[in-house]
């Protein structure tokens, strides 16, 4: 896959994050929807890093153009 593909995968993959979060504001229970997606993220972080480091999955460093 091209660097340029990639590119534009990973500015789509923020900007769908961006729009998902501003539809979570707009929720009536923004303290739990708020809640539930800083802990996701968190926890998707700490399995990231565990699953690197075993060796299960291979992190890409993406270098600056």
């Amino acid at each position: 896959m091209g660097k340029h593909v990639q590119k534009n995968i990973i500015r789509l993959l923020f900007i769908f994050g961006l729009c998902s979060f501003f539809n979570l504001i707009r929720k009536p229970p923004l303290k739990d929807w708020l809640l539930i997606f800083f802990m996701k993220s968190y926890v998707a972080t700490i399995l990231d890093t565990l699953l690197v480091k075993k060796g299960y999955l291979k992190s890409q460093i993406i270098p600056k153009c």
